[in-house]
């Protein structure tokens, strides 16, 4: 995952530098993690464990798909949970449009100053415009003790998509249930692998729509085919999912069990 961000989102990781851990490669405390690097891992993983134990790699990539859907919801839900890859500006009268305070982590001095004086009224205390972001972010995020913080923010920060709730629901619970419906049925092996690439792809580039690009690339964005760098990396993976699909649909192999307990045919 972390690779995947570094070549894909921000090549500038890979230089060096004088402090700890003087590879900035390695400052993972840094953030930055990328959803399709996780996913190359994951499958070279699966290879290494179907090599090494001498198991059908397609076996080995049916199962790891299926498995995977629950653990990008909840991936996605954290990152709901800790407002970060949230949403693109939403209308005011959305019903469930969401202010995040993290936003303030990309404001210009002139923003925040104009947000400063309410911070402090609120706090009772004065805030530098150093700490002003930090201090809103970590304040708002401290229950009923960061109420008043929170009422007075509020009126400056932009309504946004909860693009990560989207993505939850897109990539977790819907691909999930597609794999499931498909698997109610005996498949060959490697269908329900190119399934869920195939209807992954498609569910990332939905949910791109709505997703605020990374502030560091935005700039990028947009500039080929009128596509977001997320929905660039996920228009192979539907050409891929498509002719893998294709491909071990048509193989001859046996029929492996459906999820319902129907056995492997010998």
């Amino acid at each position: 995952g972390r690779l995947g961000y570094v070549l894909f989102y921000d090549p500038s990781l890979l230089l060096f530098s004088a402090n700890f851990p003087y590879w900035r490669l390695l400052e993972m405390w840094s953030g930055g993690m990328a959803s399709h690097g996780g996913m190359v891992g994951a499958i070279l993983g699966c290879v290494y464990f179907a090599l090494r134990r001498r198991h059908r790699l397609s076996h080995v990539l049916d199962l790891a798909a299926f498995a995977t859907p629950p653990g990008l919801f909840l991936g996605r839900t954290a990152n709901f949970i800790n407002g970060e890859l949230y949403g693109r500006p939403a209308s005011e009268s959305l019903p469930w449009a969401v202010r995040f305070p993290q936003e303030l982590e990309h404001w210009s001095d002139a923003r925040l100053s104009e947000l400063q004086p309410a911070v402090e009224r609120a706090l009772g205390q004065q805030v530098s415009l150093e700490q002003l972001a930090n201090r809103v972010i970590t304040t708002t995020q401290n229950g009923a003790a960061g109420a008043p913080l929170r009422a007075a923010a509020e009126p400056f920060l932009t309504p946004r998509h909860p693009s990560q709730l989207y993505e939850a629901m897109l990539e977790g619970l819907l691909v999930f249930a597609v794999l499931a419906i498909v698997w109610m049925w005996r498949q060959k092996p490697g269908v329900i692998g190119s399934t869920f690439i195939l209807v992954y792809g498609v569910m990332r580039i939905i949910g791109e729509h709505f997703r605020q690009p990374d502030a560091h690339i935005h700039h990028l964005e947009f500039q080929t085919l009128g596509l977001t760098r997320g929905q660039l990396l996920s228009l192979p993976l539907v050409l891929l999912g498509l002719a893998f699909l294709w491909y071990f649909a048509r193989k001859d192999n046996p029929l492996m069990g459906s999820w319902r307990g129907k056995t492997v045919e010998s």
